[in-house]
């Protein structure tokens, strides 16, 4: 759930693809064509590992998939989560952020066997709706990031390029905001920069982490047309013993190179990310390398990213073919906001993956 507001309009579309188009020419490589290089250049600036992990080193990483696998413990990390607690807090006592409370349920999906966390907010449904609106001259839209809520503001990062703000209408505790400082098109490709911000606040969350998510053009379930990039802390159901769904699906993956998961029936890319070394370069070069399998297909795509790897998911309808429930990227990392309990049974019965096969690109054959 995020702020509403206007969605790109279908006249810059040609100009967004020739965009995106040109930073996939400038920024796209071929990890086995690079990797020679790309390891070199690690090993004699940090001695980090290279890109493809030895089959040991990801044994080790899921056996600390509980605890904090990057640096949330040193000052920097740890000021950055204080600081989100501090900022929660003061929103909440003076009424600038809301939260929608939810029930959570469980849904397998039967062809996958994937269990999906469907949380369901039922007081969306039944909200008050303001007076009718005149008729005459449109209400003039207003940026909600420029100038953000002062009450909504966290910390600057990336020495003040983006901002970290608090989603205004959350749905979970702590989700957060990575907002261009100055106004950018959400529609531009993520950069260096984005994901150097996104990274840091990552890094600086506790536990399992956060998953990050990106909302790209108009069947993406995005809805302002400032940039930014979501975040929400893991796991996404204080039940389940892994931080996401998909989490095991990806891991099993080869690791070090794009892949598509086994058994699932809508396009996507994939690719793991290496414990050590990992800079806004380095995933930039990652998301341009899944790209392709991107724009092949859809100008609107999902990004989803955690502390462990990165996945694209192209689009081609925002809900699903009967109206009802509605997709973002969330619902790519395995969890869906339904608004009553016959939306769950539509879930249930149709089944969760079926659903992302509709909003999303089936897979060719």
């Amino acid at each position: 759930m995020i702020l509403i507001g206007l969605c790109t309009r279908p006249a810059k579309l040609v100009s967004q693809t020739r965009r995106l188009a040109q930073h996939i020419q400038r920024h796209s490589l071929s990890f086995e064509a690079k990797r020679e290089g790309f390891t070199q250049t690690r090993e004699t600036k940090s001695h980090s590992p290279p890109l493809r992990l030895a089959h040991g080193a990801l044994q080790q990483r899921r056996k600390r998939m509980t605890t904090s696998i990057r640096s949330a413990a040193d000052g920097e990390a740890s000021s950055l989560w204080a600081d989100v607690l501090k900022a929660y807090d003061h929103a909440e006592q003076v009424g600038a952020s809301s939260k929608t409370d939810t029930m959570t349920e469980l849904v397998t999906d039967e062809s996958t066997r994937v269990q999906f966390v469907v949380r369901v907010a039922s007081k969306l449904k039944d909200k008050p709706k303001g007076p009718p609106k005149r008729a005459g001259k449109p209400k003039e839209w207003r940026n909600p990031f420029l100038p953000y809520e002062e009450d909504l503001f966290v910390r600057q990062l990336c020495s003040g390029e983006h901002v970290l703000l608090l989603n205004k209408f959350n749905v979970v505790p702590h989700h957060l905001l990575v907002v261009t400082a100055d106004f950018q098109e959400q529609t531009d490709p993520l950069n260096a920069g984005d994901f150097e911000c996104v990274w840091e606040v990552l890094a600086g969350m506790p536990g399992m982490g956060g998953l990050a998510f990106f909302n790209c053009g108009d069947a993406s379930g995005h809805s302002q047309p400032h940039k930014h990039v979501q975040v929400v802390p893991l796991p996404l159901d204080e039940d389940q013993e892994k931080p996401s769904p998909f989490h095991d699906l990806i891991m099993a993956g080869p690791p070090g190179v794009p892949f598509k998961m086994p058994g699932i029936e809508f396009e996507h890319s994939c690719i793991q990310l290496p414990e050590q070394g990992v800079t806004g370069e380095f995933l930039q070069d990652a998301y341009s390398t899944l790209m392709p399998g991107v724009t092949n297909v859809s100008d609107s795509y999902n990004m989803v990213m955690t502390r462990d790897w990165m996945m694209l998911v192209p689009r081609r309808q925002e809900r699903s073919s009967s109206g009802v429930v509605a997709v973002n990227a969330l619902g790519f990392a395995g969890t869906l906001l339904v608004r009553s309990s016959d939306e769950v049974t539509e879930v249930r019965e149709q089944g969760p993956m079926a659903i992302l096969k509709e909003v999303g690109v089936p897979l060719a054959k």
